[in-house]
């Protein structure tokens, strides 16, 4: 995070020509590697059980690109685009603090050699996460990318109601990550992911229509929404896959959704350049959701039969459940003193 507030004192300070603004993209992500962290963070403070909430809520983080897409324009505008740099690094101080005063390593019992945290790089599953990872949040980052344009070229908007348009999905989209994340602690995140696929195919498709301002609006509303919920889900079932090695899986998962975040632009522009409609971009991400769809529920057996339990819900294991039962007895010896 100190890195991260010197990236943007460099931003402040010395961006001048189309070079530095590159070198500003570099350092800017160094961000990226504090999901990772928050992800090895959060998950090893947690039970399985609850596992999904936690990422839920620590991934809902990402609503800061919302609000920076709303507030930069914005500033920039008063103020100049340099000191927006300075503003971002300002406000940066205040979780800093918060981590140095608060947080905690979570109670590891257990260490890897770096071999083993690299291991999850060339495995089946992890790449199955990745291009489950390159739907939902590289639809969530490419809708969010493409959205101004469209709704510039497509409804002809002012750029700044296309900003606030976008800004009212992509935050829908944050808020349902924790919503993601409890149903899959609840209902598994195998299940919850097959739902939220779906609805997204539907989303997708209903575009077709040319639907007015309004219902396209709501539309992106509900795409943004399962797509969120499909990054939760995603998230409840990487520490249970990786629990030793969750940060650099989910790291690894995140970079390759990341870069999944330029399909769907590069669709819907393609769509519009050759066809002079948006409908086949929809169309192509619409069935290669499904393909990832199908792969899900294919690959679904496999998992629920060796490290995940029925629809991707944690299993509780055979030693929890003994120290579980060893705490209530010691719970019920204390109290039957104190009564005696």
């Amino acid at each position: 995070m100190s890195a991260i507030v010197l990236a943007l004192i460099y931003g402040y300070l010395f961006v001048r020509t189309f070079h530095d603004v590159l070198a500003m993209g570099v350092l800017l992500g160094i961000a990226g590697a504090s999901f990772g962290v928050a992800l090895s963070l959060g998950s090893g403070w947690f039970p399985k059980q609850h596992k999904g909430l936690a990422m839920g809520i620590a991934g809902a983080g990402n609503s800061g690109t919302a609000l920076a897409a709303l507030l930069a324009p914005r500033l920039a505008q008063h103020f100049g685009w340099h000191k927006v740099y300075g503003f971002a690094a300002t406000t940066m101080l205040l979780p800093l603090f918060v981590m140095i005063v608060f947080a905690k390593e979570p109670p590891d019992t257990e260490h890897q050699t770096l071999r083993q945290h690299l291991s999850c790089l060339w495995e089946k599953d992890g790449w199955a996460f990745n291009l489950i990872y390159v739907i939902t949040f590289g639809g969530f980052l490419g809708l969010a990318t493409f959205l101004p344009s469209f709704y510039y070229s497509q409804f002809h908007v002012s750029k700044v109601q296309a900003g606030t348009l976008t800004v009212f999905a992509t935050l829908t989209g944050s808020l349902a990550r924790v919503a993601g994340g409890f149903f899959a602690d609840r209902f598994g995140g195998i299940t919850t992911l097959s739902v939220v696929f779906l609805i997204s195919i539907v989303g997708f498709l209903g575009f077709l229509a040319s639907p007015s301002l309004v219902v396209t609006t709501l539309l992106f509303m509900l795409c943004f929404a399962a797509l969120g919920a499909g990054n939760g889900a995603t998230f409840q079932l990487v520490p249970l896959r990786w629990p030793l090695t969750t940060a650099v899986a989910g790291g690894m998962i995140g970079e390759i959704g990341a870069l999944g975040g330029g399909v769907l632009p590069n669709l819907l522009g393609q769509a519009k350049q050759h066809t002079g409609s948006y409908s086949a971009g929809f169309i192509s991400y619409a069935v290669f959701a499904l393909c990832v769809l199908v792969m899900i529920r294919v690959v679904a057996k496999t998992w629920s039969q060796t490290w995940a339990g029925e629809g991707g819900l944690a299993r509780t294991q055979p030693d929890e459940v003994v120290h579980a039962t060893l705490a209530r007895g010691r719970s019920e010896l204390a109290r039957t003193r104190v009564v005696g």
